[in-house]
This record gives structure tokens, C-alpha cells and sequence, in this order.
């Protein structure tokens, strides 16, 4: 199935459709509605995904929105919001990302960098940031989201995950914990209980598994988040990547700046 969201009441797929389908409307994207395409697993080089959106930021209307069987409204939900910052920011995306379809992804070579990793979650807070002013629903379902991962921190699964993942889930966490979130729309109980365990828990993997890094210089760093999260300049957008990732303090200057323009269509 692949359509710019014709969507009929017999479709197997139409209540999907039809969130997809609303939520591009109200964000202001319905000229640039993306093809979706259903399929039973997502995999591409990366792995396996829930939803992954595919863009051509050249023919900027070509984007193609895949989900899987095991997608949700958030996963839906998120990667339209990929869309949406792509639209606000003016195309900040990576250059491994120029592909039409799923086809020509599943081709192309992953990023496996720490750089790669911390970037996705850079974006990621961009992402949630603004669909989370559009909808206190879009709140709750980060909190969700985050709860059922509290089985990152189990002993197994933390053996096989990479350090830039656990490191990327803290800035990630940091920034929806205090920038994204809002106590007066949500319990603060509710964000504390979830929030605070994954920070505490992220903070202690990275301390044990890397000693140079202090969390404490890269937070005044992310704090910088608040001051340009309404920017519509993708520069700013990588300026603030380049503050984070030296920032952490494990990598020359020399490398952040050569991963960023490696990798992203403009620096």
C-alpha cells in the first residue's frame, strides 16, 4: 500500500490512516502530503523500526511515511513531526537521507557514529518540542513512551547497548525533563517518578563507562535549547549540535566539524 492518504472505510489500515492523515492537517502540511506506505516489518541498514519517514529535500513534497504492524500513535505521530521541523527549519536533514524509497534506504550506509547517535537525539527534542505545543495528548504519550523504557536499564539489555545510545537517552531525557514537559499540564508526580529514573540511571552508566565526561558542563549546554528552540534557521539547529557534541568532551573539535559536514546537506 502506498498512497498520498487516499483513505477509504474498508481499508485493514484506515484508523492509521486517518490519524496520519490528521495530524498532517493540523500541523499545515496537507500540500505536502507524504505517501504512506504500510509494511508488516520496517528494516532498513539501521535496523528494524515501528516508522521511519523517508525525504528527498530536494523534491521537497517527496516524503514517504512507512509504519509497521507495530506502530503506534506516538511513533506515527513522531515521524510527522520529522516532517514538520523539516518544513519550519528549511530542510535540515542528513545527506544519507536523500532517498526516494524504502528500497533505495535500505541501500544506502548506515551512520553507526557516536555523532549519528547524539544527533538523532538532538533532533528528536526538536521534534517532540513542537508537536508537544500543539497537544497536551502528544505530553502523555511521551510519558508512555518513556515509561515502558524503563527496560533499557535492565542488566541484559544494558550489556549490549552501545555508550553513545545511553548517552544520547540522557540529552534526550534532559531536555523533555526541562524544556518539553510542562508541570502545570502534567502531574508533576507522573513526570518525576518516570524522569527522574532515567536520568539518575543514564547519568550513572556514563559517569561508570566514561569518567571524562561531565554531565554538569554538558547540561549548561543543553540548556542553550531554550533560547533557540522557536528557531526557524537550520543553522541554528546544527550551531547547537556542534555546542553539545564538543561539549561532552571526548572528541577535537576537529572531528565534530568534519561529522557535521560530512553529513548534513548544509553547514
Amino acid at each position: 500500500m502506498s498512497n498520498r492518504i487516499l483513505i477509504n472505510n474498508q481499508d485493514p489500515y484506515y484508523f492509521r490512516l486517518r490519524y496520519i492523515q490528521d495530524w498532517v492537517f493540523k500541523l499545515g502540511l496537507q500540500d505536502i502530503q507524504p505517501f504512506v506506505r504500510f509494511m508488516p516489518e520496517v528494516e532498513t541498514v539501521d535496523g528494524l523500526h515501528d516508522a521511519v519517514i523517508i525525504y528527498d529535500p530536494i523534491k521537497l513534497k517527496n516524503y514517504v511515511l512507512c509504519f509497521s504492524k507495530y506502530a503506534t500513535d506516538y511513533h506515527l505521530m513522531h515521524e510527522v513531526g520529522h516532517m514538520n521541523l523539516n518544513e519550519i527549519t528549511g530542510k535540515l536533514k542528513y545527506k544519507r537521507q536523500l532517498a526516494n524509497t524504502i528500497e533505495e534506504l535500505q541501500k544506502l550506509k548506515p551512520d553507526n557514529s557516536p555523532f549519528g547517535e547524539l544527533c538523532n537525539a538532538l533532533e528528536d527534542a526538536f521534534v517532540n518540542y513542537h508537536l508537544a505545543k500543539h497537544t497536551e495528548g502528544y505530553q502523555l504519550m511521551i510519558l508512555k513512551h518513556i515509561k515502558h523504557g524503563k527496560a533499557y536499564f535492565e542488566p541484559n539489555v544494558l550489556k549490549k547497548m552501545k555508550f553513545e545510545h545511553h548517552l544520547g537517552q540522557y540529552i534526550i531525557f534532559y531536555l523533555i525533563y526541562n524544556f518539553i514537559l510542562k508541570t502545570k499540564d502534567i502531574s508533576n508526580f507522573w513526570k518525576k517518578r518516570n524522569l527522574d529514573f532515567f536520568l539518575n540511571n543514564s547519568n550513572n552508566v556514563i559517569k561508570k563507562e566514561n569518567k571524562k565526561i561531565n554531565t554538569e558542563k554538558l547540561n549548561k549546554t543543553l540548556d542553550k535549547f531554550n533560547t533557540i528552540k522557536d528557531t526557524k534557521d537550520y543553522q541554528d539547529i546544527i550551531s547547537f549540535y556542534y555546542q553539545v557534541l564538543n561539549s561532552i568532551g571526548i572528541w577535537s573539535k576537529k572531528e565534530v566539524s568534519d561529522y557535521l559536514k560530512k553529513y548534513f546537506i548544509k553547514i
